[in-house]
């Protein structure tokens, strides 16, 4: 699957101060961390780290500033999430596709998030991670089990996509993010279709290019201090959240893309 995003995208800072957040969930494992670090530096992770709780990303892309929170998915923490994805534009949910034996556990949570009330109007995009593994399920397999086992909530678009984030030679991840980002921008104009999208990855690569967000990069939702200091309320809301510093090394800590003072603000929550 080809991709033309260019490494250098998630890092162009936009003219515009539009912004867009989303969180990345999932059960421990299934390659959040890790696809959010390819996104960053352009190649997979050599070395696996848990996430402690909670990470935070900048990324930017298509004249947009991306705030992406990056969510452990172990205990208490699933519940902590939700004070995050009811504010967001979008979700990425991560499904190690060769953990067949865990994969009703994760559906079961992927349902809980789309049940919830509280959310609406919201890009989900699915991630059928691990497709390089030979055991791995086809995402037409997951998205077959997520017809039969989930519930999508109204108002939620829903895709799958295929990838394969620790592969050096797959480049599905960029090109499902530029999809997946896209997808938000039309979700808050209207121009998408709710419930789920069927085999999405089929025009991944058409739509990913598709200039129909272009006019939107103006339109959208500044950021300004009202923004930022009541998306930091709802994080003071939970005195349960614990921020890993895996992201954050020396090498991280020289990109422009760290420069940020929201990003400063996540130093206020370590535990």
């Amino acid at each position: 699957m080809g991709g033309s995003n260019s490494k250098s995208d998630v890092k162009t800072k936009p003219k515009t101060s539009n912004l867009l957040k989303y969180v990345t969930l999932g059960l421990p494992n299934a390659g959040k961390s890790s696809f959010l670090h390819r996104l960053v530096n352009g190649e997979p992770p050599e070395d696996f780290v848990a996430t402690i709780g909670v990470d935070f990303r900048i990324l930017y892309q298509d004249g947009y500033k991306l705030q992406a929170w990056d969510f452990t998915g172990r205990g208490h923490f699933r519940y902590v999430a939700r004070v995050y994805y009811r504010g967001a534009a979008g979700i990425v949910y991560m499904i190690d596709s060769a953990d067949v034996q865990m994969l009703d556990e994760s559906l079961d949570f992927l349902n809980t998030i789309m049940k919830d009330e509280e959310i609406s109007n919201i890009s989900i995009m699915v991630v059928a991670n691990k497709q390089d593994l030979d055991d791995a399920l086809s995402p037409d397999v997951i998205e077959d089990k997520i017809k039969e086992k989930c519930t999508i909530g109204k108002g939620i678009s829903l895709f799958v996509m295929p990838m394969s984030v620790m592969n050096k030679d797959d480049d599905s991840s960029e090109l499902a993010h530029r999809l997946f980002v896209k997808t938000m921008l039309r979700k808050e104009k209207g121009k998408i279709a709710t419930g789920l999208l069927p085999r999405a990855w089929d025009t991944a690569e058409k739509e990913a290019q598709n200039s129909d967000t272009d006019d939107m990069v103006d339109e959208g939702n500044p950021v300004d201090e009202k923004d930022n200091e009541a998306f930091k309320e709802k994080e003071k809301d939970s005195d349960q959240i614990v921020i890993s510093d895996q992201m954050t090394g020396k090498k991280n800590k020289k990109k422009s893309i760290f420069k940020d003072p929201v990003h400063m603000f996540k130093c206020l929550l370590i535990r």
